[in-house]
């Protein structure tokens, strides 16, 4: 069994970027992925209509709650929840135009307005008549009395909730788990019950009930006249909040969890009852992180699948959200130091850092490590697939050392961190560091053909070798025929560098290069391809145990069909050609080799026309039937640049042309035709075999 001395106990999250310590992963199992959504809108009112609109289609009934103040809406999501209600809010004089729509909407028989005249006035009355719409008021002649009439509303059998009326946050905490389990939300004094909520449950059957907030929130006299009281409670609103969370977890709906401001009343309150339809928490937050909401959040997220953020950036701030759930700004770095005391049964150590990225990027880590024999820096997809690998193996002398592993360029999604130290008491420290990188960056792991990154012609991206065996695939689709060169730059002088390979769809060598050494800015033959999809493959030639960097660029232009289209290197791969037209061919290197097919429909006299650039060397040029076997072999030389070989009759049939020469040079060539000459002899004519 392996022992671990934390010096401390800092996660090291990366940016933009959750970790989560876990000792035994085995023992929690994660969602594949924690899906982040935001019901908004320009002011409470049309949050509010967001929220209803996330959460019904239809409903008959609606609860109308003021938007000015809380005093009489607190109490409305048990209420709501019994008739399977949004909690819509509106101004005090004017329905709210988000309102109105909403109820149209939900094509609504019936709203439940909570709150007297003074909080919705009776022109709101009239206004919901006119639409056609049954209006029933409950209401008391404060927020106490309000309360007391929604509970009697509602019924107490399964049990009470009690918490002070001058405040929200403890209320609107409690009210979703109130809501799905229909107990009435009582308000009171801080000191004492009001006489009339004393009098209800003195005569109320109920066997539980539930006490929110401290003993200067609700007194103890209060907690002790009640049923079997459970007192919920914290140093702050944010405390009880997760107070209550923990209380009652056994009975939560941990895969969708909702979020909401602490700090103000209007968004928790019509998101409190779609939390309620799913039993699910409302965890309340402000700019200030709350620990034990961020513990909270730390120990369930495994478990979490949904979650939904009420209200806009501006109350619940995007950067608050990271941080709650490990995403940060770019650029930041953690970090985390541990001490290892290997025992002599079990002689490693191995920790995961579960990190998540929000976007695309580039990860750097940076580490020392001390007194190993052994140690191994792993990256792992979320389905514990080996992504990159460096080890340390036979250090002796207790050696030191300190290096880092940088330009892991990885998409968004879920990763593993993995230390695996060996023999040895020994200590590390790890740091990393999130960049977040837009267009123009590999993304890791595209070792395969399958998992090939996809680009565009004409834009580079920049990639790395991370290992000797690391290979790097890119995917990019030609829409038209045309010339492309393949440029690779880098930074690796001397004997490393990199092999380069351009293959087909079926993942066949179309062509390869090297480079490296002096030659940093490297180019390709130029390649004349269909259109169609390729793939550009980067592996290293020679390894120095860093990562090798490097940018990739297709160079390509947009060519007529006058123009060759590799791969023809084989008869059946043969370009077909119109006769009296001009196409212009390339050779890649000595050992490629061009085909063009042609069709003569009738008997015909043709005649080779080939040109190309003045210079050394030769080209052959060969004519085939159609079963490949030659029929004619054609020389041009050098200062040959514009070569009409000898005629030749053909009966009419299929007949391939192909062509040899020095690499990288351009040529045209034209199979002119024409009628045969009558007074030659038929025997002197070619016959088609």
């Amino acid at each position: 069994m392996v022992k671990s001395k934390e010096k401390n106990k800092i996660f090291f999250i990366l940016l933009a970027i959750t970790l989560i310590f876990i000792v035994n992963s085995n023992k929690v199992k994660a969602n594949d992925e924690i899906n982040f959504k935001r019901l908004d809108g320009k002011g409470r009112y049309e949050t509010s209509a967001s929220i209803c609109s996330g959460g019904w289609d239809t409903s008959e009934y609606a609860v109308l709650a003021s938007g000015e103040g809380f005093a009489d809406a607190l109490s409305a999501a048990p209420l709501a929840k019994k008739y399977d209600a949004p909690i819509i809010l509106t101004g005090k004089n004017k329905l709210n135009d988000n309102a109105k729509d909403q109820l149209k909407k939900l094509d609504t028989k019936e709203v439940i307005i909570v709150g007297g005249p003074g909080s919705i006035s009776e022109d709101i009355v009239t206004e919901l008549k006119d639409l056609g719409i049954k209006v029933n008021r409950i209401y008391g002649e404060d927020r106490y009395k309000t309360s007391l009439k929604i509970a009697k509303e509602i019924g107490v059998k399964n049990g009470v909730v009690v918490t002070n009326g001058l405040g929200f946050a403890d209320a609107l905490a409690m009210a979703p788990i109130a809501a799905s389990k229909q107990m009435p939300i009582l308000l009171t004094p801080s000191d004492k019950l009001t006489s009339d909520t004393m009098e209800f449950l003195k005569k109320s059957s109920y066997n539980k009930s539930y006490v929110l907030g401290g003993t200067a929130t609700v007194s103890d006299y209060i907690k002790n006249s009640l049923k079997n009281p459970t007192r919920l409670s914290g140093n702050d609103r944010f405390q009880t909040n997760i107070a209550i969370l923990n209380h009652f977890k056994e009975d939560l709906n941990l895969d969708e969890v909702y979020i909401s401001s602490g700090d103000g009343y209007a968004d928790a309150l019509s998101g409190s009852v779609l939390a309620s339809k799913n039993k699910s928490p409302i965890i309340l937050i402000n700019d200030n992180l709350n620990k034990s909401t961020k513990d909270f959040v730390s120990t369930n997220k495994p478990n979490f699948k949904n979650v939904t953020i009420f209200g806009g950036e501006a109350v619940v701030k995007e950067p608050t959200i990271s941080s709650l759930f490990g995403a940060f700004r770019s650029g930041e770095t953690r970090s985390d130091t541990k001490e290892v005391a290997a025992e002599r049964w079990d002689r490693s150590y191995l920790k995961d850092y579960h990190i998540d990225l929000p976007d695309s990027g580039k990860l750097d880590i940076e580490y020392d490590i001390n007194n190993f024999t052994r140690f191994d820096l792993i990256v792992l997809d979320i389905k514990n697939n080996e992504i990159i690998k460096k080890s340390y193996n036979y250090l002796k002398n207790n050696k030191s050392i300190h290096d880092n592993y940088n330009d892991i360029r990885l998409p968004k999604g879920k990763y593993i961190v993995r230390v695996h130290a060996f023999n040895m008491d020994g200590t590390y420290t790890i740091k990393a560091k999130y960049t977040q990188e837009g267009e123009g960056f590999e993304k890791e792991s595209n070792n395969d053909i399958k998992t090939a990154n996809v680009i565009e012609p004409n834009k580079s991206i920049i990639g790395s070798i991370h290992s000797y065996n690391d290979v790097d695939y890119y995917k990019f689709t030609l829409n038209e025929k045309g010339s492309l060169k393949i440029n690779l730059k880098h930074n690796q002088y001397g004997r490393y560098g990199f092999r380069v390979s351009l293959l087909d769809e079926n993942n066949k060598s179309i062509t390869e290069f090297i480079s490296g050494g002096e030659d940093i800015n490297s180019y390709s033959n130029k390649l004349r391809l269909s259109k169609g999809t390729y793939f550009v493959r980067i592996e290293c030639e020679k390894w120095n145990d860093e990562p090798l960097q490097y940018e990739l660029n297709l160079d390509y232009d947009i060519e007529g069909e006058n123009y060759e289209s590799e791969p023809n290197d084989y008869i059946q791969d043969a370009n077909y050609i119109k006769c009296n037209k001009e196409y212009i061919g390339n050779i890649q290197s000595r050992d490629d080799r061009d085909y063009y097919k042609i069709n003569l429909n009738s008997d015909s006299k043709i005649t080779i026309n080939f040109k190309h650039d003045e210079g050394y060397g030769k080209w052959t040029i060969y004519l085939y039937d159609k079963d490949n076997k030659p029929i004619q072999r054609f020389k041009s030389y050098g200062y040959e640049i514009n070569k009409d070989f000898d005629p030749i009759e053909l009966e009419s049939g299929e007949y391939y042309v192909s062509v040899e020469g020095r690499d990288s040079l351009d040529y045209t060539i034209n199979v002119k035709r024409e009628a045969p000459d009558k007074s030659n002899n038929e025997n002197k004519k070619v016959k088609r075999r």
